[in-house]
Order: C-alpha cells, then sequence, then structure tokens
C-alpha cells in the first residue's frame, strides 16, 4: 500500500512562480512537470517536452500496445503541421545517441524523414539512414518516391549504388 502525494510546490497554499509538480509514490517522485511544462519520467530536470530517464540497464523501455484482435497494430507518429510547408520540410527525426571516450554526448545514428514534393494529389516523400564513421556522418541507405540509394541521396533508378565495389 503506497501514497500517491501530488506537490506543486506550494508549501504555504500561495500561488508561487515557477511552480513544478511532482507525482510521488512513496515518498520517491516518479513523475514532474516542469513550470515550463517539459514532463520527466525518472528525472526531475526534464529538458525536452518529454524526458524519459532511468539507470536500469535495458531501460527506459517505450511501449505502444494494440491488444485488438485485428491485423492493426500500434502507431508512432510523426506530424509536421504548418500552413507554409515546403519541398525539403523534415517531418521527423530518429537520433540515436550515445557517449563517447571522454563521456560527451554524440550522435550515433540518425533516421530523417522529409517531404520532397509538398504539391497536392503528388506528395512524395525521403527517408535517410546516416550511420557516424570516423567521427562524421556518412549517408548510408537513403529511400525516395520507389528508389533506393546506396551511398547517395539523388538515385537514378530504382536501385542506385555509389562507391568502390570489390570486383
Amino acid at each position: 500500500a503506497g501514497r500517491l502525494i501530488l506537490d506543486a510546490d506550494h508549501n504555504d497554499g500561495t500561488q508561487q512562480g515557477a511552480s513544478n509538480m511532482m507525482f510521488r509514490v512513496d515518498d520517491s517522485t516518479k513523475m514532474f512537470i516542469s513550470g515550463s511544462g517539459n514532463v520527466g519520467i525518472g528525472t526531475a530536470s526534464p529538458d525536452t517536452n518529454l524526458h524519459i530517464a532511468s539507470s536500469t540497464s535495458d531501460e527506459p523501455v517505450v511501449t505502444i500496445e494494440n491488444t485488438n484482435s485485428d491485423a492493426t497494430g500500434g502507431t508512432l507518429k510523426f506530424e509536421k503541421s504548418t500552413t507554409d510547408e515546403a519541398n525539403d520540410d523534415v517531418i521527423g527525426t530518429i537520433n540515436f545517441t550515445g557517449r563517447n571516450s571522454a563521456n560527451n554526448a554524440n550522435q550515433i545514428a540518425n533516421i530523417i524523414t522529409k517531404v520532397v514534393d509538398t504539391t497536392n494529389g503528388s506528395v512524395d516523400g525521403s527517408m535517410l539512414f546516416q550511420i557516424i564513421g570516423n567521427g562524421s556522418f556518412t549517408n548510408n541507405l537513403y529511400l525516395e518516391s520507389g528508389k533506393v540509394g546506396i551511398g547517395t541521396t539523388s538515385p537514378e533508378s530504382e536501385l542506385h549504388l555509389k562507391g568502390a565495389f570489390p570486383t
């Protein structure tokens, strides 16, 4: 049996500026909402809209589960919603970051999606897979409008390979 405590930094009942809200169970903060609206799970200092932290191996894990018996599963949706969307706008990025030997954060890989052509009725998109090698990113795999580029972001045919290949 635990307790749930909601605390918005109001010890004396008065309104305070830059208040935070903490969700605590058994005197341990489980979720934190900063005065700026950032939400932290496992951290009391979220630096993004949603910041999930854990010191446990193989965590944090985010589960999106659909228990319906049909063939459709859950969805993770990236949506750019603006009235002035333009060609080559980035729609969403998945960034994989690790630490180097000096304990500095380093991007290791990226998956970047763009809208290539915003023309109504003929919208085209692209997806780029990047991996870091020797300190800089290489564009390893590029998908655009039914074409696949390996080593190029300008595929000229259904499969376009660019680079040195053994004979």
